[in-house]
Parts: structure tokens; C-alpha cells; sequence
């Protein structure tokens, strides 16, 4: 495959951490669903249609992959990956997805965490990981190209998604 579409998503609104609930276990809040649903619209309008949806299995995350997947009609199944899980290396999530990346369809969405999405990004395009940060409901799209390697085409906070 030549030209490759990924879409990075940030998890949407959860939980406050608390000394009481591990942080592992955080869930989405209501302006969480509220935004993941959005997020889902907004693809289902723009016709992106991922073909395949990873996600960290932190309920956080699968949370806005399942929301996001039923509200863009998605025809495909929400799949939990370990590698997306908050605290792995973003060079490991990197690995992961240069191994895995041949066997993907065109278009896949990652549904992930900070810091580890925007080291990733970061690592995909060449730049300094301080330099970026991607914010709860954020999509950023980035295209692989044999030829000329990753590329951000766009990034959008979920506020701009009407």
C-alpha cells in the first residue's frame, strides 16, 4: 500500500484523577460522550470512514472508540491494542504501528492518551515532542507515503467540529 491515512484521537472528557479511582480505571464524564459523539458525527459528514479503530483498553479510551465508531457508523469493530495504553513509549507505539502498517487498511483511527500521542506524532514527522500537544478531542489526521514518509494533513480540536 502507498498512501496510508491515519487518524490519532485523544480520548475525550473523563474523569478527574482521584486518590480514590487508579487512573487506569477513569471513565468519560458526560461532556466526554458528548464530545466523543461529535467527533463521530464529524466523521460520518466528512466521509473519513476508518476502516479499522484501535484503541487503548483503558475505559477512557475504548469509551470514546466505541462512541465515536456507533455515532460515524462505522461498519468496523473496535479493537483494544496494549500498545496505545497510557505510558508505553510513544517509540514503542511507533514500532508497533511501522511493523503493523502494511497489513492495515487505507484509513485507520487510534484512540489513545498524552504525552504518548503527541511523542508520536512527533516521531512521525521528524519534530521535537515538546512542541506538540494534543488536547482531549482532538483528531489529527497524518498520511504515510512511501515515497515521501509521514505527513500531518490537519489537526482539529473537537469545539471546531459543528
Amino acid at each position: 500500500m502507498s498512501v496510508q491515512t491515519i487518524y490519532l484521537l485523544r480520548h475525550t472528557k473523563a474523569e478527574d484523577r482521584s486518590v480514590l479511582r487508579p487512573d487506569v480505571d477513569r471513565c468519560l464524564v458526560e461532556k466526554g460522550r458528548q464530545q466523543a459523539l461529535r467527533i463521530g458525527n464529524f466523521i460520518r459528514r466528512q466521509q473519513l470512514q476508518p476502516d479499522l479503530v484501535l484503541t487503548s483498553p483503558y475505559p477512557r479510551a475504548l469509551q470514546t472508540a466505541m462512541l465515536v465508531s456507533a455515532s460515524a457508523d462505522l461498519l468496523t469493530e473496535v479493537q483494544e491494542a496494549l500498545w496505545l495504553s497510557h505510558g508505553t513509549a510513544a517509540e514503542t507505539q511507533l514500532a508497533q504501528i511501522e511493523q503493523a502498517r502494511a497489513d492495515w487498511p487505507a484509513r485507520l483511527l487510534l484512540v489513545g492518551h498524552e504525552p504518548e500521542l503527541s511523542q508520536l506524532l512527533a516521531l512521525m514527522l521528524g519534530s521535537s515532542a515538546h512542541q506538540l500537544s494534543i488536547k482531549k478531542g482532538t483528531l489529527v489526521a497524518v498520511q504515510y507515503d512511501a515515497q515521501a514518509g509521514w505527513r500531518l494533513l490537519w489537526s482539529l480540536p473537537c469545539q471546531l467540529m459543528r
